[in-house]
């Protein structure tokens, strides 16, 4: 057997992608026409030949080389009939989307095939496997690209060979040199793409430039960069595996700032951006950043804040720290008084909504802001006093209940409510004071019992740029 497909056939089971292939109707082949893609190809068609699963080819012509870009499409196209797969093509002008967006011409066309390979992928039914041509080459170079932006061990783990249960890199152990000897022993013809000798472009620098200057060090510079981010991948998905189970505590209400403070930062700046990518959808988020957010879980007591990308902030005091949405007026803000009255008016501050409701529901749609429901009290509305309305807290508030009259500060305090967010709590009042602050009992002699009775309700704004440390998000 071939080295290359000794080492395709490795990598399928190593990396657990044999199990993948045999879930899944069909596998999309990234498909250049270069030596990489024709041999990804023509295994993969081969390996699946009788078996009932398609293998298309899926090339994407980035319309930067022109006229070659276009015939490289057209050989494409007829390699992949001969090989006997599928083909689908789809042109993009990656130039313009460059100068459109500022991002660089190699990262605008990883995006473009990346959006296509998506798209392709989507569009049928069933299951679909995308395959890339990415080889040991590849692995290193990402690798050198990495360590010049300062990346951590996720970064220095390199291309991951399996990726999100739907990428997978068949050709990952395998070496350039390797994959281009097999094409020209098995007679099988390729494009080469003039851009890739272009030192314009950093990626191709480093393979052209400093890779060779390697080999001064050692004959197998690419197998010693695949042993060191097999070692790395292995450290991470551990790392991360203790992030997830820190964000499920976090997301449960159940992780204190001090039960945060007592983790390792390896495992602490995973959960941040763990946390972080649930609030904004985005997944980096910068060292700087990260160390200040730790330095204020780690602070203590004392209040600490600090502004985040994507229009969040973090906050920490009292023992408990929260992401908040900076833009909002969360948590802080005026409550302003409203009057309410049942099954219509209600009152609405930027953080909560209160109704009075003869039929309770799990949500309510606020012109378009979706509330979910906190908590309720059954009141008899026929007891309230005067006008029933909501307000902000004001010093000296108290009420009674449980046959005894509470300082409304003492009780936030008691409950470890942060001072940052007091102010943002609805109280709810009618003639005779304070009828219910959510959190706490109604007053004395409100519970609902008789046919005049109604639920007060309290919703929180569900948005996922608002979160704490309890169970917020």
């Amino acid at each position: 057997m071939d080295t290359v497909e000794k080492k395709f056939r490795e990598a399928l089971s190593s990396f657990g992608m044999d199990r993948l292939i045999g879930e899944c109707d069909r596998v999309i082949v990234g498909y250049s026409g270069g030596a990489d893609s024709q041999t990804l190809l023509k295994l993969m068609t081969g390996m699946l030949r009788g078996s009932g699963k398609r293998v298309i080819a899926a090339h994407l012509n980035h319309m930067i080389r022109g006229a070659d870009a276009d015939r490289d499409e057209e050989k494409c196209a007829f390699w992949a009939k001969e090989i006997g797969a599928g083909f689908v093509s789809k042109k993009v002008d990656v130039p313009g989307l460059s100068k459109g967006s500022g991002a660089g011409i190699e990262e605008t066309a990883r995006r473009a095939r990346y959006e296509f390979f998506e798209e392709l992928a989507d569009s049928f039914e069933g299951k679909s496997l995308v395959a890339t041509a990415h080889n040991a080459d590849d692995n290193l170079e990402t690798v050198i690209f990495n360590l010049m932006r300062g990346a951590g061990a996720r970064g220095m783990s390199g291309i991951p060979p399996v990726r999100d249960g739907r990428y997978i890199r068949p050709l990952i152990l395998c070496t350039s040199r390797e994959i281009r000897d097999f094409c020209d022993g098995n007679s099988i013809p390729y494009n080469i793409d003039k851009t890739n000798t272009d030192s314009e472009y950093k990626r191709n620098y480093i393979r052209s430039e400093i890779i060779p200057r390697l080999y001064a060090i050692t004959d197998t510079p690419q197998e010693a960069a695949s042993r060191m981010t097999a070692s790395l991948r292995s450290d991470d998905e551990r790392l991360e595996t203790e992030a997830e189970e820190l964000y499920r505590l976090f997301l449960d209400g159940k992780l204190s700032r001090e039960e945060a403070s007592c983790t390792h930062d390896a495992v602490l700046s995973r959960f941040l951006r763990r946390v972080y990518s649930g609030i904004t959808g985005k997944s980096s988020l910068d060292r700087t950043h990260i160390t200040d957010i730790i330095k204020g879980i780690r602070a203590g007591g004392s209040p600490y804040h600090v502004d985040l990308p994507g229009n969040v902030a973090f906050e920490s005091e009292c023992g408990e720290f929260r992401f908040v949405s900076s833009d909002s007026g969360y948590p802080k803000e005026d409550v302003v008084p409203a009057r309410i009255e049942p099954d219509g008016a209600y009152f609405r501050s930027g953080r909560y909504a209160v109704f009075l409701t003869s039929t309770l529901q799990d949500r309510k749609d606020v012109d378009g802001i979706i509330y979910n429901l906190s908590t309720y009290r059954p009141v008899d509305f026929d007891k309230i006093k005067g006008e029933f309305f909501v307000r902000g807290r004001k010093e000296g508030d108290s009420y009674r209940f449980g046959n005894m009259t509470r300082k409304l500060k003492k009780l936030l305090s008691e409950r470890k409510i942060p001072p940052s967010e007091r102010d943002s709590f609805p109280v709810v009042c009618d003639g005779d004071g304070i009828v219910w602050v959510p959190g706490f009992p109604l007053r004395d002699g409100l519970s609902g019992t008789s046919d005049a009775k109604v639920y007060l309700c309290c919703y929180e704004r569900s948005v996922t740029s608002e979160c704490k440390g309890k169970k917020d998000f």
